[in-house]
C-alpha cells in the first residue's frame, strides 16, 4: 500500500486540497479536475514534506496520456458502431437537429420524412 498524499488546487479563487490513499488515485482526481473544470490542480505533498508541481509530476501525465488513450479508443468504438438516431425540429426556431432514438420521443417535433 502506498503512502496518502495531498493534491493542493486552485478552485473558486480559493488555495485548497485533497487527502487520497496513493500518488495514482491524486493523479486520477487531478486529470478529472482539468477535464470536468471542477478546480486548477497545483501539485501534491508527500507525509514526508516533499511536493512535486504539476508540470513535473509523472504520474500526472501518465494518467493524463491514459484517458486520452481511452477516449480515443471509446470514440474509435462509437464511430464503428454507430447509434440509430432520427431528425426533429427544435420547437422554438424549427431547426434540423438529429438525436438519438432512445431520446423521448416527445422531443422537439418531428422533422417531414422522418
Amino acid at each position: 500500500m502506498s503512502d496518502p498524499v495531498a493534491l493542493w488546487y486552485w478552485r473558486h479563487h480559493a488555495i485548497s486540497f485533497e487527502i487520497y490513499d496513493s500518488e495514482r488515485d491524486a493523479a486520477g482526481a487531478a486529470v478529472y479536475m482539468e477535464d470536468y473544470e471542477q478546480g486548477s490542480p497545483i501539485g501534491i505533498q508527500f507525509p514526508d514534506g516533499r511536493t512535486v508541481h504539476l508540470d513535473d509530476w509523472p504520474a500526472y501525465h501518465e494518467e493524463e496520456e491514459r484517458r486520452r488513450a481511452q477516449e480515443k479508443a471509446d470514440s474509435a468504438k462509437r464511430a464503428a458502431t454507430p447509434r440509430p438516431t432520427r431528425k426533429v425540429l427544435d420547437p422554438f426556431e424549427g431547426r434540423a437537429v438529429t438525436v438519438d432514438d432512445d431520446e423521448p420521443v416527445w422531443l422537439g417535433k418531428p422533422a417531414p420524412g422522418s
